[in-house]
């Protein structure tokens, strides 16, 4: 795995060798890619979900927004797997804050969280959806690329 990521010795590398690097390297940003799609889909839902149950029953906001303590440690896990800092690294970051911030917020004004429970649905709306793009492109490069190795050889 570590000749695969491009980590390894450096030597006479051919072309196959590069793009077999090339091709473990995809390879492991699409995995990051679909493990974050999952967290930021989970999230989405969850968002949405406490956004509506806000607007029915403020008091039962309050309680659920207990629950988005689980989110925030998923958030900061997804946050630190994003290890090839695709474009979801950015949305991950800022709503990983948004979360901490509207958590606290919703213990001394209810009021608020509404609003701070759209924002952070809606970054993660965006983000799941720039990372699902940016999964599929890795798809489609990872088959380029073994295409092209297998070319090559």
């Amino acid at each position: 795995m570590n000749q695969m990521s491009g980590a390894g010795v450096i030597g006479n590398a051919t072309r196959a060798d590069f793009f077999l690097r090339a091709t473990g390297f995809f390879l492991a940003t699409a995995f990051v890619d679909f493990l974050a799609i999952t967290f930021e889909g989970f999230l989405a839902i969850v968002f949405f979900i406490a956004f509506f149950v806000t607007f029915f029953n403020t008091g039962f906001g309050v309680f659920f927004t207990a629950f988005f303590a689980v989110t925030v440690f998923t958030t900061f896990l997804e946050f630190f797997t994003a290890a090839f800092f695709t474009v979801a690294a950015f949305f991950t970051a800022t709503a990983f804050f948004t979360t901490a911030v509207f958590f606290t917020i919703a213990f001394f004004n209810a009021g608020f969280l509404a609003l701070f429970i759209a924002f952070s649905a809606a970054i993660f709306f965006i983000a799941g959806f720039l990372v699902f793009f940016t999964a599929f492109t890795a798809f489609f490069m990872v088959i380029f690329l073994a295409a092209t190795f297998f070319v090559a050889m």
